[in-house]
């Protein structure tokens, strides 16, 4: 891939919406994030502190932002 698409998704979305975008993009990896809380994920409790999920998510991402290939942040709400 020559870059990373990271996807957020909107207020009350699912990462699932994101995978259209798979078949269309052939030159970026697609790295759709899905937050506890929503969609397969429901059964776990969604995240009541911020700083614990920039921490976590730091966590998660870094390793992937950290390549040499580009990376992309996309999300969007309303």
């Amino acid at each position: 891939a020559e870059c990373n698409l990271l996807c957020f998704p909107f207020a009350g979305g699912y990462a699932e919406y994101y995978l259209a975008l798979f078949h269309k993009l052939h030159r970026c990896a697609l790295y759709p994030i899905q937050l506890p809380g929503r969609s397969f994920r429901s059964h776990e409790l969604p995240f009541t502190n911020m700083e614990r999920l920039i921490d976590i998510l730091t966590s998660i991402l870094l390793p992937i932002i950290s390549q040499q290939q580009p990376y992309i942040v996309f999300g969007h709400s309303m």
